[in-house]
């Protein structure tokens, strides 16, 4: 279980945040992806959620998230279960 806040930077990489049995916890997390990078969370409970995506991809597989924020740019993807989409706050960045 993590409560704390911690940050997360990738750059040409992949983090996959999952728990087989109980919930990974974590408290804030930031993660900033660029350049083809990807994100994947799997069994997790999140309470703030901040990304950062540059040409990169974000996929929420299973778990939650209380408060989450995207700035994202017009080459990166983001999949989330329907049910985080109302909690989402977004903005999109041209980054050509």
């Amino acid at each position: 279980v993590l409560k704390n806040n911690a940050s997360v930077y990738l750059e040409n990489s992949r983090a996959h945040f999952v728990s087989e049995d109980e919930p990974l916890r974590l408290g804030t997390l930031k993660i900033i992806a660029t350049r083809n990078s990807g994100i994947t969370l799997d069994n997790t409970s999140i309470d703030n959620l901040h990304v950062s995506l540059s040409d990169s991809q974000l996929e929420d597989r299973k778990g939650s998230i209380s408060q989450l924020t995207i700035a994202t740019d017009s080459l990166s993807r983001i999949a989330l279960q329907a049910k985080h989409f109302s909690k989402a706050k977004s903005d999109t960045t041209n980054y050509e």
